[in-house]
């Protein structure tokens, strides 16, 4: 039977199709990642310009270029309360020196030692007076620190050792400043936060015939030498946390997790990865272009000076994130790998405070006894 005509027409009470909605257009997200690798690019750059010029003619001034261009790097991220600049920090020690203060002071609060001199300090402006301070020349006090790092132009298998016997150092007279720090309040004021040390190099190579400094040799360098010092808890006393070789890699100190299907374990350590970031070519090819070390200096030195209260969120993701460095896995560094001190041991929970029962009573009739003979 023929369709009637009528019944081939939409009803007029029938609800037209709903007609395709567009997809919303994703908005243009800002590119940190490129912008964190402009950041190392600049450096290179300023230095290659300043190098076509000179030439051999007087590296000591590159030298001083090169720790020019990282504080000014600094000074234009972290927060206006902390100041960058070079010189010393002062430790006042309760061991005998040459130089002491008076005899009735059993403490010796009036002796003091200098640190090494510093590349780059980044210290608190706003709540520690400054000892001395000539332009960007400063001798700051130990609890102002937040970063010291070294620069150097090329590390060699002596370089390192050097800035690793630096370190050892400045750990050891921080240390042995908190510890008397701490003890002359009574316990009344808390342990001073850590400060972050860190050398940032240009190159790496040694003589002929030398190994050079590559990532693994100065991965273990450092670790043979801050491993002893690991007791199972985080360090109270400063430490190399960061190793950078510009454009070739990154080590910093960290803590790998493994799951052996029972249980997790936090191993403490040193760890290698690229010092360019990955990026994907038009093709889909990946391949390493800019240089990353710069952005991991500047989230590591952020890391310290950031209100974490505040903000609540990685700092290292606004200069391109350093952990992007999950990209290791797609294209590992050749020297990728960690070295680990032992076993991280979870902080131990605070004594529980009798609240009911027997052990609880007494001390109420205790409290009720002594209001009775207040009154």
């Amino acid at each position: 039977m023929r369709k009637s005509r009528a019944a081939s027409q939409p009803s007029a009470t029938a609800p037209a199709a709903p007609a395709p909605v567009a997809a919303a257009p994703l908005p243009y997200g800002t590119d940190l990642y490129d912008f964190a690798g402009l950041l190392g690019e600049s450096f290179r750059a300023r230095v290659e310009l300043l190098g076509s010029i000179l030439g051999n003619a007087h590296h000591p001034s590159v030298g001083t270029f090169k720790e020019n261009l990282v504080a000014e790097l600094l000074r234009n991220a972290i927060p206006q309360r902390f100041a960058v600049g070079s010189g010393f920090v002062l430790f006042p020690t309760a061991t005998g020196t040459a130089v002491s203060g008076p005899a009735s002071d059993p403490m010796r609060y009036h002796s003091f030692v200098l640190s090494h001199q510093c590349d780059v300090i980044v210290y608190d402006a706003a709540n520690v007076p400054v000892v001395f301070r000539d332009l960007d020349f400063v001798i700051v006090r130990p609890e102002a620190v937040r970063a010291v790092i070294e620069i150097k132009g090329r590390l060699t298998p002596e370089e390192l050792q050097g800035v690793i016997d630096k370190a050892i150092d400045f750990g050891d007279k921080w240390s042995a400043w908190a510890d008397v720090h701490v003890a002359s309040s009574l316990g009344k004021i808390p342990r001073p936060r850590v400060p972050m040390l860190g050398v940032l190099a240009w190159k790496a190579g040694g003589r002929a015939g030398r190994p050079n400094p590559d990532g693994r040799r100065a991965r273990e360098s450092v670790a043979r030498r801050f491993c002893p010092l690991f007791t199972g808890t985080p360090y109270t006393r400063p430490i190399l946390d960061q190793l950078l070789v510009y454009d070739e890699y990154v080590i910093s100190s960290g803590v790998d997790v493994f799951d052996n299907g029972k249980e997790l374990k936090a191993m403490f350590g040193w760890q290698t990865a690229h010092g360019k970031w990955l990026k994907k070519k038009d093709d889909g090819e990946l391949v390493r272009r800019e240089d990353k070390t710069i952005a991991s200096l500047l989230a590591a030195v952020l890391a310290r000076v950031e209100d974490a209260t505040l903000s609540g969120l990685p700092t290292g993701r606004y200069v391109g994130s350093p952990w992007r460095a999950r990209d290791e896995e797609i294209l590992p560094h050749p020297d990728r790998g960690s070295t680990h001190c032992g076993e991280l041991q979870p902080p131990r929970p605070p004594s529980p405070t009798p609240s009911s029962g027997a052990s609880a009573r007494p001390q109420a009739g205790r409290t009720r006894r002594e209001a009775r003979k207040r009154r």
